[in-house]
């Protein structure tokens, strides 16, 4: 299939190479924005979500970490205050305006965390460095979720974890009410609080066209992890995924 390998951008098919540029602009264009927008649109529901998903991380204080598609530095944050040392944490996201905010909210409340502008399907660390990793939010913009999982895996130590935070499917009975709010009110917020409508119709398509959690699954089975278990927070609205990488090092 080579160049000419068609994926998913929302709703369109685009080429695979040209996905990672239109997933940038989107993110260009939020950035300053990004968190205004999270508090409102989720009432202040993602802080909650992630506070929850790094308790299930379960990071030990020695630990070294790896927080991919980091963003802002929320999940980041959440996460080093179990680590001894700042050194201990990694940042990385592929969009430059985002994780340099990211980084400097960091500097700005004390903690200099590694940060590292890359792709997470070609993640530039040694194999078997990172005790744990974690993706919030980040994981339906990939462009080849299968080629990031099994980088992350390889970047894993046996035994290590993955935790992915994401966006999913709610459940029957609240299904149109939600797809509602998805498809009229979230663009529309984007629209106040950005003053772009666009980015955000991606983003809620992207939560459309995102696979069940059970997909999810399959796909982080088939790239090396095992016990692969996950849970629906919000009647569904969001999953959050735990994997291992494998303790046989034969």
């Amino acid at each position: 299939m080579g160049s000419n390998q068609r994926v998913n951008f929302g709703y369109k098919k685009v080429d695979k190479k040209e996905k990672g540029i239109l997933v940038g602009n989107v993110f260009t264009d939020v950035a300053g924005r990004y968190d205004i927008f999270n508090d409102i649109a989720s009432v202040g529901l993602h802080r909650i979500w992630k506070k929850y998903a790094v308790w299930l991380l379960n990071a030990k204080s020695s630990d070294v970490v790896l927080d991919i598609a980091s963003g802002t530095g929320d999940l980041a944050l959440e996460i080093s205050k179990t680590l001894l040392k700042k050194e201990q944490l990694w940042m990385t996201d592929v969009n430059f305006e985002m994780l340099s905010i990211g980084r400097q909210r960091c500097l700005d409340l004390g903690k200099n965390f590694r940060t590292v502008l890359c792709n997470a399907e070609t993640l530039p660390f040694r194999d078997c460095y990172f005790d744990k990793a974690t993706i919030a939010f980040g994981l339906r913009n990939f462009t080849d979720r299968i080629a990031a999982l099994k980088e992350i895996s390889r970047v894993l130590k046996p035994g290590g974890k993955l935790l992915v935070l994401e966006f999913s499917k709610i459940e029957a009975g609240f299904g149109e009410l939600y797809d509602w709010y998805l498809s009229n009110l979230l663009p529309q917020i984007g629209s106040l609080v950005v003053g772009k409508e666009d980015p955000y119709q991606y983003l809620v398509e992207s939560i459309k066209t995102y696979p069940n959690p059970m997909k999810i699954s399959s796909e982080m089975n088939e790239s090396g992890f095992s016990a692969v278990r996950y849970q629906k927070v919000l009647f569904g609205a969001v999953s959050i995924h735990q994997a291992f990488t494998s303790t046989d090092t034969d």
